[in-house]
Formats: structure tokens, sequence, C-alpha cells
């Protein structure tokens, strides 16, 4: 059973390596990243599991501790009265411990992040510019969608000076983009499981990759709606040459610039081809049969450990109250 879990996160985990750079649609390579991702995070949860589960129960862990309470601290089984088991117990719960923490603390971020963009929305609007964008001030050419639950499209007062008609059409679409396929809540996904998976060699870069991704896509959602490639070209490069906006913001000067103009200009893929879609179908399935045979392991997991000493799987679940 614990092989099953393994193999498919194994394989989901290495399906994005093998997209060649621009030759797929951002939808396909943004999900599969995505997916990645999620799976890194929900294998160290299992893990964590694992230790909280199953170790305190192996007879070399049960060794260990007996041997640091007894030898190693003998101060606190002469004195406090502290059991090997008990110190194996409190040992085995800190992973699991420390990986709710972090996705605590990637949640508040998130939360923190989503009111700094409002605040700072609310104190520069100057009024309503075209398309019913907000209009900030600013000389910075910045363009971004703004909010988490009620998300705005935000034009800097620099923006409309710099940018001609389709460039600043072209741009608005990118951003009404993030807006309708839900990008906020891609990346407050990405940061959640990129704040648990930290542990895992390769995260950061990953979570790097979704974002440069949800660019793309808002690029190829643009053009789908008949906006000029190159207008949309230019005015990433004009956005990205003013260095302007800030880390919360969904940014035409986000990740991936070169490569977004280089695929804008070259013609590259906007929608996912056949062979694209079935393997997104497969991942969908993979990533359904990961997170299936990952409960199906713990139940298992409970079971055994319920069957070899009644009550004791779920006693290291809640120490407490004896469960």
């Amino acid at each position: 059973m614990t092989a099953l879990p393994a193999a498919l996160g194994v394989v989901l985990m290495a399906l994005p390596h093998m997209v060649r750079r621009g030759c797929w649609s951002p939808s396909t390579s943004l999900l599969l990243w995505v997916v990645a991702l999620g799976v890194r995070a929900g294998g160290c949860l299992l893990v964590a599991l694992w230790l909280m589960i199953r170790l305190p129960s192996t007879t070399v862990f049960t060794a260990v501790t007996d041997w640091c309470v007894d030898t190693a601290v003998p101060v606190l089984a002469a004195h406090v009265g502290v059991l090997g088991p008990e110190v194996g117990d409190a040992l085995s719960l800190l992973p699991f411990v420390a990986l709710n923490l972090s996705a605590l603390w990637g949640a508040v971020r998130v939360a923190r992040g989503a009111r700094e963009v409002r605040q700072m929305v609310s104190q520069s609007t100057v009024g309503v510019g075209p398309r019913g964008a907000v209009i900030l001030g600013g000389r910075e050419v910045m363009l971004g969608a703004a909010g988490f639950l009620r998300p705005r499209v935000v034009v800097s007062a620099g923006a409309l000076v710099a940018l001609d008609d389709a460039e600043l059409a072209a741009a608005i679409a990118h951003e009404r983009a993030h807006i309708r396929r839900g990008h906020r809540f891609i990346a407050a996904f990405a940061e959640l499981c990129g704040t648990i998976a930290r542990p895992v060699p390769g995260t950061r870069a990953i979570v790097a990759e979704v974002h440069k991704q949800i660019e793309r896509d808002a690029d190829a959602w643009a053009v789908r709606r008949d906006h000029d490639r190159v207008a949309l070209a230019s005015a990433i490069c004009k956005s990205a040459l003013s260095r302007a906006g800030g880390p919360a913001l969904a940014l035409l000067s986000g990740a991936g610039v070169a490569q977004r103009v280089e695929e804008l200009l070259g013609g590259g893929p906007v929608r996912a081809s056949v062979g694209e879609k079935l393997l997104l179908a497969v991942a969908i399935v993979g990533a359904s049969g990961f997170l299936v045979a990952a409960v199906g392991w713990i139940l298992v997991t409970l079971a055994s450990g319920s069957a070899g000493d009644p009550g004791g799987a779920l006693r290291h679940v809640c120490p407490p109250c004896g469960l």
C-alpha cells in the first residue's frame, strides 16, 4: 500500500520536467506544475503522519528513545519520571506540528499580502479608467489584478501615458485573465504548498515556475481574445523597464519576462492540443489516485496499528486524551 502513493507521487512530480520550454500551452504547463507542487506538499504530510503514527511503534525507535532517556539523560527517568516511550511519542509529533505551523504561516502571509494590496489601492485611487479599471496615482508603468475576494484591474497614471491604445487594451485583457481564470487562488495554493514542502529541495523553484506559467496563461487568454501579440509584448517590456509595482500584485513585469516576450513574438502556443488534453486528463486522474491511495494508506496504517496495540495508533494522534 505504501508503494502505490509513492509511485504515483514520483510520476506526477516528474511530468512537468518532461515539458519542453515554450512547446506546450500555458494551461497544460500550469496544471502540471501545480499538481507536482501539490504532490510535494502531500508527500511531506504523509511522511509526517508516518513519523507520528508508525515510527513510535518500531523496535529501533523504542530502543533509541529508551537508551537516550535511561543512559544519555538519566535525570529525566530518575527524577522527573519521564519514560522513553513518552519522549518518543512527543518527538514523533514534532514534524506534523511543524508542518501545520508552516501551513498556518503561509495562510497568514497570503492574508497579509491581500490586506496590503487592498490598503494600497484604497489610498492611491484617483478615479476610474478604461474598461472599468481603477486608476492609481504614480508615474510608473504598472498594471495589476488587485484583491482576493473582489479583485479589480488597476492601472497607474503612468501606464495611461506610456501605453498606446492597443498596448493598453492588451495589458488590461491580461489582467482580466488573472481574475477570470482564478489565478489568485492558484497562487495562494502554490504559496501554501510551497511553505509546507519547503524542506524538499527545489520547491522554491517550482513555486516560481507556477507564477511564470500563470503569467503565460494570462498572455494566452488575452491573445485568444484577439488582442495584438506585438502590442502585449511591448506593454510587457515597458512595464518591466519601469520596474514598477510590488510583489503582491500580478504585474505584467512578473515572472519570465524574456520567455513571455519571445513566445508572443514567435507565435507560441495558446491552446492545448489533443495530446496535451489527454496528458492533462492523465495528470488529473493520477492526482486523484494519489489522494485516494494516500487516504487509504493512512486508514490501513491506523487499522494495523490498532490491531497490534488497541488504541495505540490513535494514542499517538491524541496523546492527552488517550484515544
